[in-house]
């Protein structure tokens, strides 16, 4: 995968308690095809778009089965920490400190 700048929107995934449902409208409105769920992440499934991997739908995190459905975007950054501290010293919250997601990613 390309490089992105630093701050390029570089991925997005989406939270859908009707995971099934999901897939079947991204998949006739986009057009995406989808892998297997990952149980390993927490049932995360790629989707593709001519067979290039263009985001990911997820099931809710255990105890919020009721979250309403979400789409989150993510920013490239050379330094997650970093980041992470900049967005505290401009007044920011960081919701999830940043970690690594097998070979995906920070």
């Amino acid at each position: 995968m390309a490089v992105q700048p630093e701050g390029a929107p570089c991925w997005a995934d989406a939270t859908f308690s009707d995971l099934e449902g999901a897939k079947n409208f991204y998949g006739d409105v986009l057009g995406w095809t989808f892998a297997q769920a990952s149980a390993e992440y927490g049932d995360y499934t790629q989707a593709y778009a001519d067979g290039k991997a263009v985001a990911a739908v997820v099931p809710p995190m255990p105890g919020q089965p009721e979250a309403p459905s979400q789409w989150c975007l993510y920013f490239a950054a050379r330094d997650t920490d970093a980041t992470a501290a900049r967005i505290r010293d401009n007044g920011g919250e960081v919701l999830m400190e940043p970690m690594q997601v097998g070979d995906f990613g920070t």
